[in-house]
């Protein structure tokens, strides 16, 4: 049997380069060539020089695909891409503390043998080609390796993926419903390690961090201007207050009468007066209930004196109640007598007194000081008839008393006493007056006899007299806002 040529492969076999284009430069080309059979063990590694050194002195074998059914394979030959910072890019995003910034991203090959951790610096500017394609600074923010999964070809070559990203400022603001203000700040990427003043500072990896600063002044003119005020009710109790504080006393004079006329004249008269009294004052009570009231809302710098100055505080009341000791003194008088038909008298007399005590307490109250005057009432019981003639008797008995003593003068004899001369008158004379002392018993009880007095005689006179009115701070607080302000709370209520 004839021996059958193997037909020519077709396409025919790539003994010569075939080139790939990966980039727009001439001199940085891929390209690859075909070989059949390859040896049961291998002979060559990745990393071996083109055959052609003289035509291609950089180029590197990196790659042998697996042979064909037919025993072909393709190994790829390419150099180091010195220039590919011309063509290696491709527009991105990188997110830093919840904000995407624009950035690029470059795909490096190098040896394994060559790359260096540290190089480029992470931070580091991004080479600026191609020229006049990328406005701002890029910086290099993440680096990682990539793999083919070829075992071989990633022990030799590494693809170091770059990304770059143009760190602007972004400005934003927080915003406080419950007051209605906007709080300004503005966000910057920066070093790691960096702790710029008056800024929360997070990092994203070991090299950067987001700092965020707080527009301080802005915000805390914002809180400036906020003031705000609620119309409520609070419930208060204010105080009783007491005035005209006096003692009522009520005085009665009563008399009783007796006469009898036979060889002589008699008579008797008793007289009383009796006295009541107590404590009297006008008290006004203190209202208990609810009251308007306004809770009011604003912002003051850390470090602010006198917060409260253009407020009235709640007037300090301290009430007071005192006690009291009223005495009155009542009196008892009697009084008998006499005159035998020849002008003689004879008389007796009799008085008592009678005290009383009362014992009270003034409330607990506001009030001024003040005397505690007496106020008496007085009463008199009337006098019937023989009043009246008890009356006529002392008319008589005064004339009687005034012709004696006529007759002393005159020198005749009178009580027994021979009145002609001096010693007899003036023996006579001194009978006389004692008779004539006797007729005073109408007068000597009266209703001054009767007095009342009371302990203390005077009111101290409390710290604040009276309930005040106007409008007054009953409570307050202070709380730390943040951005060196103070949130100040007060509740003042109105009293009319």
């Amino acid at each position: 049997m004839a021996t059958k040529e193997p037909k020519p492969r077709s396409p025919a076999a790539a003994r010569d380069p075939v080139f790939i284009w990966p980039t727009p430069l001439f001199a940085d080309v891929l390209f690859y060539v075909e070989k059949k059979d390859l040896p049961k063990y291998s002979t060559w590694e990745y990393g071996d020089a083109y055959l052609d050194t003289v035509k291609y002195p950089d180029h590197k074998l990196i790659h042998v695909s697996p042979q064909t059914t037919d025993g072909w394979s393709r190994w790829y030959y390419a150099k180091d891409r010195d220039d590919e910072d011309t063509y290696n890019w491709d527009w991105t995003a990188f997110n830093a503390g919840g904000v995407s910034y624009h950035a690029v991203k470059r795909i490096y090959l190098a040896l394994r043998s060559e790359f260096v951790e540290d190089t480029p610096a992470m931070r580091s500017a991004m080479p600026a080609t191609p020229a006049d394609v990328f406005d701002g600074t890029y910086i290099l923010a993440k680096r990682e390796q990539s793999k083919t999964g070829d075992a071989v070809f990633d022990g030799l070559y590494v693809i170091d993926v770059r990304t770059y990203a143009k760190f602007t400022e972004v400005v934003g603001q927080n915003y406080d419903h419950r007051f209605g203000v906007g709080l300004p700040y503005t966000q910057n990427v920066i070093a790691e390690g960096l702790l710029p003043d008056e800024s929360d500072v997070t990092p994203i990896d070991t090299h950067s961090a987001v700092a965020r600063t707080i527009d301080v002044a802005a915000i805390q003119a914002a809180l400036a201007e906020i003031d705000i005020s609620w119309e409520t009710t609070r419930r208060v109790n204010l105080p009783n207050t007491i005035s005209n504080l006096r003692v009522l006393a009520s005085r009665v004079l009563s008399t009783g009468t007796g006469a009898g006329r036979g060889s002589g004249v008699r008579f008797n008269v008793s007289s009383h007066v009796g006295v009541s009294a107590d404590v009297a004052f006008d008290l006004e009570e203190g209202y208990n209930g609810p009251v308007p009231a306004t809770i009011r809302t604003f912002f003051v710098p850390e470090g602010t004196s006198g917060i409260f100055d253009g407020f009235t505080s709640w007037p300090t009341y301290a009430p007071k109640g005192m006690q009291y000791v009223v005495t009155s003194f009542g009196v008892t008088k009697s009084y008998q007598a006499s005159m035998a038909s020849d002008g003689a008298w004879s008389a007796s007399e009799s008085a008592s007194v009678r005290a009383g005590t009362a014992t009270g307490y003034v409330p607990s109250s506001l009030h001024a000081a003040a005397a505690i005057p007496v106020d008496y009432t007085d009463y008199t019981a009337p006098v019937g008839p023989l009043g009246d003639f008890i009356d006529q008797m002392e008319i008589a008995a005064a004339a009687r008393v005034d012709s004696i003593a006529a007759a002393i003068t005159a020198g005749l004899t009178v009580y027994g006493v021979d009145c002609s001369t001096a010693e007899g008158k003036a023996a006579a004379t001194t009978i006389n007056e004692a008779n004539e002392d006797y007729l005073n018993f109408v007068d000597d009880l009266t209703l001054d006899d009767a007095s009342v007095s009371v302990s203390p005689a005077t009111l101290t006179a409390t710290d604040i007299t009276s309930v005040q009115t106007g409008d007054f701070l009953v409570d307050s607080s202070i709380e730390i806002y943040g951005y060196g302000m103070l949130k100040v709370t007060t509740v003042t209520v109105t009293i009319s």
